[in-house]
């Protein structure tokens, strides 16, 4: 027998679903895509282990070798690297209403993946999505990091989980790019104004979730939900500037805002107070500029 190398010639994919039921993948689900072209797909397994020593018999022959090591819970983590042709996959980061919408709220979607690669299946169930970040850097597509966590997983298997249900679709379209973000505005006017230029933009969404643990529970990480901590929403620029006037205001330490529009959707950051150090970078050979991060108090509002 010949083994199959698993490189770029085999199939390869993964995709999500809502769970009804928490750490219960659905009968026959519809999956979803990520919203553009992803890769990679990054699937993390930790086995959590305790190690501990213990007295042998008394007629062992070797006493210093007495450690035990054995699995006590288990955990998963999934990482997906997307460039967007949409923003589907706010919604579920904002705590939205339902999934198609973009107001920010406090609903908690719980979310199980699938995954197949070369006929083989495994899905992981109870999952929340904790953490995404959109970069937008200068002639290059926008990249989407999301990071999910989750309760357990089936193991892998050669029957499809889809049964009844469909795959998500293969993706399709334009991604979004450098010269897709449209009308940036700082404090309502045009960059302009404090004579400066954004030359990369990067903002996120993170909530600080911990395990709820429950010995009644079924699965072996005894996860039985997750507890969200405080939505962090951070943002940051890169700009190149025409003078030095910049930095002055920066030290006034005002709240700002800043508005761009991207594949349709309008953001706006409000109460975005740069905070910290900022340098400025006077390099004889190359432009000057600096890059501002915003503090843990910004807004963001889509629409």
């Amino acid at each position: 027998m010949v083994a199959t190398i698993l490189d770029g010639h085999v199939e390869k994919a993964v995709e999500f679903v809502e769970e009804t039921a928490f750490d219960t993948f659905p009968t026959d689900p519809t999956m979803l895509g990520w919203g553009g072209y992803a890769n990679p797909a990054k699937i993390k397994k930790t086995a959590i282990f305790e190690d501990f020593h213990y007295l042998k018999a008394a007629d062992a022959t070797n006493q210093l070798q007495a450690t035990q090591s054995n699995i006590v819970s288990e955990a998963f983590e999934i990482t997906i690297e997307n460039r967007p042709t949409d923003f589907s996959m706010l919604p579920y980061m904002l705590c939205a209403a339902t999934a198609s919408t973009y107001a920010i709220g406090d609903n908690i979607f719980d979310v199980a993946i699938g995954s197949v690669v070369n006929g083989e299946y495994e899905t992981f169930n109870g999952g929340c999505f904790n953490k995404y970040e959109l970069v937008i850097e200068e002639d290059k597509a926008a990249v989407e990091t999301i990071t999910g966590m989750f309760a357990s997983s089936s193991g892998v298997g050669s029957s499809d989980y889809m049964g009844a249900g469909a795959h998500a679709a293969d993706p399709s379209g334009s991604v979004l790019g450098w010269s897709g973000i449209t009308s940036m505005l700082y404090d309502a006017s045009a960059l302009s104004v404090v004579n400066a230029h954004v030359d990369s933009l990067k903002f996120g969404i993170e909530y600080d979730v911990k395990p709820v643990r429950d010995l009644s529970a079924t699965n072996t990480s005894k996860i039985a939900g997750w507890a969200f901590g405080p939505r962090n929403i951070s943002l940051e620029l890169g700009m190149s500037i025409d003078d030095m006037t910049l930095g002055t205001e920066l030290l006034a330490g005002a709240a700002h805002t800043l508005a761009f529009t991207a594949l349709t959707k309008a953001f706006t950051f409000s109460n975005v107070k740069w905070k910290g150090d900022w340098e400025e970078n006077l390099a004889k050979d190359d432009i000057v500029g600096m890059s501002l991060k915003a503090d843990k108090s910004v807004s963001l509002a889509i629409a």
